[in-house]
């Protein structure tokens, strides 16, 4: 029996540690680096069409929720459709505006 030892990289969000899925909402695995922030920062749209892509600046790589939040603290919510007797989700960090 023979052993082969392989090294990837798996992206995680530096501020909440979530890994990331991609549209496939399975952990990836990465053979390089770069091949990973590429895939991760690729403007991508999951099946319900919420921007799924993160976001990358020199060391620090933060997932799409966490940079949402971070722009709701900033500017403020940025209320989607709500059906009648729904409360609307914000389109930036996804949690619920009233």
């Amino acid at each position: 029996m023979s052993f082969k030892v392989f090294t990837c990289y798996v992206l995680s969000c530096d501020e909440c540690g979530r890994e990331f899925q991609g549209l496939e909402d399975v952990e990836i695995h990465f053979d390089d680096l770069e091949a990973a922030i590429t895939e991760a920062t690729s403007t991508a749209w999951d099946s319900e069409d919420h921007l799924v892509s993160w976001v990358a600046t020199g060391d620090v790589i933060r997932c799409r929720r966490c940079v949402g939040k971070e722009s709701c603290a900033l500017i403020g919510h940025q209320p989607g459709p709500a059906l009648l007797g729904e409360t609307a989700v914000c389109l930036s960090c996804e949690g619920r505006v009233s």
